[in-house]
């Protein structure tokens, strides 16, 4: 009996830290998974339109310092090479494309 009181303690104690520090793992991963859905890009780009392609149906425009490819699929009109355009958009930076919603012609062509 004095020898399984020792190893009753041993056990006791490994298995009381080891319940809390998984627990903290898996609500720090819930946390990481939940806050990078939430980087939605919502907002308005003004420049020129520098390339068109037809077969994946996006655009890209360079402006404002930054060159950035939107998809023309929700546009009620596709633009020209050249045309200076502002475009509404939605997406997540690095996740291909943005969406591009509404296009309009820009006033300024020092794009």
């Amino acid at each position: 009996m004095n020898k399984s009181l020792p190893l009753f303690l041993v056990l006791a104690v490994l298995v009381s830290f080891n319940g809390p520090a998984t627990a903290s793992t898996s609500v720090k991963s819930a946390k990481s998974n939940s806050s990078d859905r939430g980087n939605l890009a919502q907002g308005q780009f003004t420049g020129k339109v520098t390339a068109i392609d037809s077969q994946s149906r996006t655009l890209t425009v360079s402006g404002q310092g930054h060159t950035l490819v939107f998809s023309s699929a929700k546009l009620n009109r596709i633009p020209s090479v050249g045309e200076t355009v502002s475009l509404t958009y939605t997406g997540s930076p690095g996740n291909g494309p943005l969406d591009a919603t509404a296009i309009s012609a820009a006033q300024s062509n020092s794009y």
